[in-house]
């Protein structure tokens, strides 16, 4: 577009979304000024206006078109959270579902997932995030993970941040080399010590000694240290063995 009497041309440009670009005033030169989604727009149909507004009441306007058209380009997927997070209990079992992750992918393809940082966990097809099968979770050992989660659409991706809290449980207290077995004399004193049971408690929790059974009747437990002692003298001709289960409470 140009003016032959010599006038100042003055461009403008108008049309629905005509706020995509911008027009030089005075060089006519059309440059965006947001960037452009084919998703959401595909083509362009915008009216160029010249002015040669010269002052004396009889200025030109031409108009013309200009067709943009947007040419598609591979999207990444978006993830539907800026990060993930969830607590679950340490006593759980494994294929637990944790928490569900997922994104969006404008040009429509499928969502691959991944996962990294930990072997603990698995996620599946869905973005669902689990415990592995096998796995079990210790909060005395690991109370805390963090992950990241990938989704990718064979060529882009996005990843995210994935915290998962461990809650712990009160764990029962074990009895290492558990059934004991010993010997004694019959001939030894009210009192004398015969064995010793140590047992264990993964939170640190105090434990309580017990002793039930037929043998009670001559021995005792210390509910504190696990000592058991006997409470009578021992007679071989009566009686040649004992038999008694240990109980024990955490607190």
């Amino acid at each position: 577009l140009f003016c032959i009497s010599g006038d100042t041309v003055t461009y403008s440009l108008s049309g629905a979304k005509s706020s995509d670009f911008t027009i030089h005033a005075s060089s006519g030169v059309v440059t965006l000024s947001n960037a452009l989604n084919y998703e959401s727009r595909s083509s362009y149909s915008l009216t160029v206006t010249a002015s040669d507004g010269n002052g004396h009441g009889n200025g030109s306007v031409t108009y013309t078109s200009l067709t943009v058209t947007v040419t598609n380009q591979n999207d990444a997927p978006v993830s539907l959270s800026s990060s993930y997070s969830a607590t679950i209990a340490e006593d759980e079992p494994s294929g637990t579902n944790v928490l569900k992750t997922g994104a969006s992918d404008e040009d429509g393809h499928g969502i691959l997932f991944s996962l990294s940082g930990s072997s603990d966990f698995t996620i599946l097809n869905s973005g669902m995030i689990r415990i592995k099968s096998g796995v079990t979770l210790d909060f005395e050992t690991q109370d805390s993970y963090n992950l990241t989660v990938t989704f990718s659409d064979g060529t882009l991706s996005d990843s995210k941040f994935v915290s998962i809290s461990v809650l712990d449980k009160n764990d029962a207290p074990t009895l290492p080399s558990s059934p004991y077995s010993t010997s004694v004399s019959e001939d030894v004193s009210v009192g004398t010590g015969v064995y010793d049971v140590d047992a264990s408690d993964q939170d640190g929790d105090s434990l309580t000694y017990s002793l039930s059974g037929s043998g009670v009747t001559h021995f005792t437990i210390d509910s504190v240290t696990g000592i058991v002692t006997t409470t009578q003298k021992l007679n071989y001709e009566d009686t040649t063995s004992y038999s008694m289960t240990g109980g024990l409470i955490c607190h």
